[in-house]
């Protein structure tokens, strides 16, 4: 298995990176460094995803439509052995084959429709949007939770808190392929708890969700 036919695999799933990852066991860095080249693909993985792609496909198919399937996740495969993104099965996600078709040439290797309504086996056109890559696939799904649970698109949330805030409030800190978003003053608390007790960052949020008023003003000990 080469790089691209785990990018491409990963892309079947309609999995972005960390949700990819934990779908496999690992981090989402570890697949984001498989997918670049820059650590060979183990053995294990592998025959893990081979396994995988058997049990998503002993799906009855459709009874109506012969070669169609609905995979484990919801999207609906059209059987197409030809396909650049056909899976070891020859079958293809049907909304890149509907994307395609409108624009009348294969999609790019990073590009990805996003459904609109959020219901995965909803193909039609006017419920798909086509991104030019994960980065801004991922941008959509923020944006629409956010509006969903606070009424902000453009707000973020707090890695720490978990609450959302508009951008005025919060700093922003941006990788290589992620950026998160943070108050100055949780960020400061979990900065005095790691070096009073060397806590880590996920032992830090277990620590925040039996402590709801960890934010309160204190004095320092």
């Amino acid at each position: 298995m080469t790089p691209t036919d785990l990018k491409t695999y990963r892309f079947s799933t309609g999995r972005n990176l960390r949700q990819f990852g934990e779908y496999l066991g690992v981090t989402g860095a570890a697949v984001s460094q498989w997918e670049l080249g820059h650590t060979p693909i183990p053995k294990w993985l592998v025959k893990l995803i081979n396994a995988l792609q058997k049990i998503e496909l002993l799906e009855k198919p459709h009874p109506k439509k012969p070669g169609v399937i609905k995979h484990s996740e919801g999207y609906v495969l059209i059987l197409n052995k030809s396909h650049p993104r056909a899976n070891n099965k020859g079958y293809v996600p049907e909304h890149i084959l509907i994307c395609e078709k409108v624009l009348g040439k294969p999609l790019p290797i990073d590009a990805l429709p996003h459904h609109v309504d959020g219901k995965r086996d909803n193909n039609q056109n006017t419920n798909l949007v086509i991104c030019q890559d994960l980065d801004y696939h991922n941008l959509l799904h923020r944006r629409e939770r956010a509006l969903k649970e606070c009424g902000h698109a453009s707000w973020r949330k707090c890695c720490y808190c978990h609450k959302y805030d508009s951008l005025a409030e919060l700093v922003e800190r941006k990788g290589s392929r992620y950026s998160v978003s943070y108050h100055k003053r949780c960020h400061a608390e979990y900065a005095r708890m790691h070096k009073k007790t060397g806590m880590t960052y996920r032992e830090y949020r277990t620590y925040l969700k039996g402590h709801n008023s960890l934010f309160k003003t204190r004095s320092t000990p």
